[in-house]
């Protein structure tokens, strides 16, 4: 699996609410927007969370897949403890008018 397909899934994992999200392509780090439909207003049932930018960079990137399976197992770890704490501090929830996008949150992971 390639480095960026890797970390997609990995934080996938932790947003069960997202159905589907895909890394910007021909960029050479990584960056991955994520939202879902927030289900709590029934005046705004297509209201979508703040968007969630998580970014990795390119050193980490090239880093990881010189790194030996446990190493990278240990990065992924280390990963996951990142996304689930910046997870648990988020508020999803925003005040922007109908039909305004959605406010950014921009997450950049660093171990």
């Amino acid at each position: 699996m390639k480095t960026k397909e890797h970390f997609t899934s990995i934080i996938l994992s932790l947003f069960p609410k997202v159905e589907e999200a895909q890394p910007v392509p021909y960029i050479n780090y990584f960056r991955l927007n994520l939202s879902w439909l927030l289900e709590n207003d029934p005046k705004r049932p297509n209201k979508r969370s703040k968007t969630i930018r998580i970014i990795i960079s390119r050193e980490l990137l090239s880093d990881y897949e010189n790194l030996s399976e446990k190493e990278q197992k240990e990065v992924d770890s280390k990963v996951k403890k990142f996304i689930a704490n910046k997870k648990s501090q988020l508020d999803p929830n925003h005040n922007n008018p109908y039909g305004a996008e959605e406010p950014i949150e921009e997450w950049h992971v660093v171990l």
